[in-house]
């Protein structure tokens, strides 16, 4: 299993196609905290959203890398199919720790350059304070669960799933855009179906439900269940992509 997610992932880095998603959050992360609008908390929250989004395009372009000729090759030398099809999902959500990393780190370290080149010895200490750290280790968590989400999301309609790539790109969009935008969309319609249809999109606005904009600190209580939510939903995804690609072989 090990060496399969080894294989994927210097595949996937040596054809540079992880190249456009990952500089694309870079620069958006350096405009957002070169502007310097909106709170550390609303910052750590725009990031997230943007990992997410990302991520997805990521887990899309990861899936449409592939070479069906070398994939064939690589099943037949694999322990079992099913390892390997569980290994390319592995490496999505090991891929999603990237934008993680970028999103946790960045605006800490931006923000850290910026508070020394001031020299406002205030500034540089209510980066380690209690309110701050508390943020930050929130954050993490947020950007953890949104860039394996978005990742799986992305891989879900893999070409052998789904065959019409720009339908699929769509489709992939839309869902994870509605995942976002579901609270406001259906918050007025008072019918059962509708409730479980927006239990069964991703849980994504519940997340950014859960950072309570009334207040300045996020809060691990409320945020703990919607991630809890968001990781089960990605191993779910993850699941039916390994069956149903399993059952349509090549």
């Amino acid at each position: 299993m090990v060496k399969l997610v080894h294989y994927h992932a210097k595949s996937f880095l040596s054809s540079n196609k992880f190249l456009m998603p990952l500089l694309t959050y870079i620069i958006i992360l350096v405009i957002l905290l070169s502007s310097n609008i909106g709170s550390e908390k609303a910052i750590y929250i725009f990031s997230m959203v943007v990992a997410y989004f990302v991520a997805t395009w990521s887990g899309f372009v990861y899936a449409d890398s592939e070479d069906q000729i070398t994939e064939q090759i690589l099943v037949l030398k694999a322990p079992s199919i099913i390892k390997y099809y569980i290994s390319k999902v592995v490496f999505v959500v090991i891929w999603g720790l990237t934008f993680t990393a970028i999103g946790f780190v960045l605006p800490m370290v931006w923000r850290l350059i910026m508070a020394l080149f001031s020299g406002n010895m205030s500034v540089i200490k209510s980066l380690f304070n209690a309110a701050s750290i508390q943020n930050g280790l929130c954050s993490l968590v947020m950007h953890l669960c949104v860039s394996i989400l978005g990742g799986v999301i992305g891989y879900l309609l893999h070409p052998r799933v789904f065959n019409n790539r720009k339908i699929g790109a769509i489709a992939t969009f839309s869902l994870s855009v509605i995942g976002i935008i579901k609270g406001p969309l259906f918050e007025d319609l008072q019918i059962p179906v509708v409730k479980i249809l927006s239990f069964l999109l991703p849980p994504v606005y519940d997340i950014i439900q859960g950072c309570n904009m009334q207040t300045e600190i996020l809060k691990f209580g409320e945020i703990l269940l919607p991630c809890i939510l968001a990781l089960v939903y990605s191993a779910i995804l993850g699941v039916i992509n390994v069956v149903v690609i399993n059952k349509r072989g090549f």
